[in-house]
Order: C-alpha cells, then structure tokens, then sequence
C-alpha cells in the first residue's frame, strides 16, 4: 500500500492518506505540479507558511532500475515567482519508495528550526536541529550519522537556505552517505530554510 505524508509543521502534526495505484503512476514532476495547482501556490509568497513544499518520486522508486530513484521537489519559487520543479538523484527517493511513500508535503512553518524524521515503520518525529545550523552539509550529514547511525537518507540544506538566500538548492544524500545531489534549481532550499525543517527518513535496515 502507497501513502502519502503531509506535515504541517507549525502543529508539529503528521498526517498520512493512502494514495490509490493509478495516484501512484502520476508521481514525480506531474504530482509536483498537480498538487501545487490544488493548492493554488501561485497565490502565496514564497516565503510564505502558506506556500507549500512538496516532495514527489515515482512508481518506480525504491528499486534498482536505472534512473527511478530521482526526487521531485516543486513549490513557488523566491527567485523566479513562478512555479518550480527540480530534481535531484541519490538515496532519499529510494529510501521514500522503500516506505511506499510517493510524496511529502511540507506546510506552514516550524516555531523552531526541525530535524523531520519519518521512520520505516511511519512515524514522524520533529526532532530540535540546533545543532545543524550554521554548518555546511558535509558537516551536518556527519552529525546527523553521529545522533542516527549511517543508515538513514537526508534532504539538507546548507546556511545560504537557512538565510533564505535565493539560490540555494536541496542537497540529497548519495550511497555513500554524501549530500552530494542537489535538486538545485529555483531557490527550492530557501523555502525549506523559511519552513525551518531538515527532513530526513529511514533506509531498509534499520530500526531508528
């Protein structure tokens, strides 16, 4: 069974529904920019709580076939103010496709800055990032390993998104554990940094 996540972060509250087959085929960028529509992004500020920051992957996802493990990231963009979609590879998409969750939405914004943990067996924690802040994400990926084992999957961003620089990307972790793909395009990190969250979920194998 697929499911989809929305966080509203300023609740700290998690929310799971349960997305039909059919749902699931339409990942990636099509479900990027079809709940961005629904949601009428286009009306909000960027920065804005009320702009939403969605995480989409496809059917294919959590699989070893080429190319399938990419993750689409869409919101209203600070840089351009249109509607934005970037993408990038690496092992959170595979690790959301083992999960069967097709697609995470980030809504309203945090009270304080969050590390979002979502484990396999789906639970959300909003665990406190003031450890992260300030650091490159080199050296944040090595803490987050240090406080939840190496096993994890992550979407970071570094202190140009924490301040809401307008170019920032997304950096996903790689199989070697490095956050070294980026969904790059957009300010796509500027909105995660004005939401004040650094998600991160479990990978098969590990009970965290």
């Amino acid at each position: 069974m697929w499911r989809s996540l929305r966080v509203d972060l300023r609740a700290g509250k998690a929310y799971w529904q349960e997305v039909p087959p059919e749902e699931v085929a339409m990942g990636g960028r099509y479900r990027t920019a079809r709940l961005l529509l629904e949601q009428e992004a286009y009306r909000f500020d960027p920065f804005s709580p009320e702009n939403p920051l969605v995480f989409a992957i496809g059917p294919l996802a959590g699989t070893g076939s080429s190319n399938a493990n990419r993750t689409s990231v869409g919101t209203r963009s600070p840089l351009t103010l249109g509607i934005k979609e970037a993408n990038g590879g690496g092992t959170f998409g595979y690790a959301l496709g083992q999960m069967r969750l097709s697609h995470l939405v980030l809504e309203g914004k945090s009270p304080d800055w969050v590390v979002l943990r979502i484990t396999r067996t789906g639970e959300v924690f909003f665990d406190p990032a003031e450890g992260l802040l300030g650091l490159g994400n080199f050296q944040a990926a090595n803490r987050l390993f240090a406080a939840y084992g190496r096993r994890i999957a992550f979407a970071l961003l570094g202190p140009v998104g924490e301040y809401g620089g307008l170019l920032s990307g997304i950096a996903f972790s790689d199989t070697d554990g490095r956050p070294s793909r980026l969904a790059a395009r957009g300010g796509v990190g500027a909105v995660m940094g004005a939401k004040r969250a650094k998600p991160r979920a479990t990978r098969p194998g590990t009970h965290m």
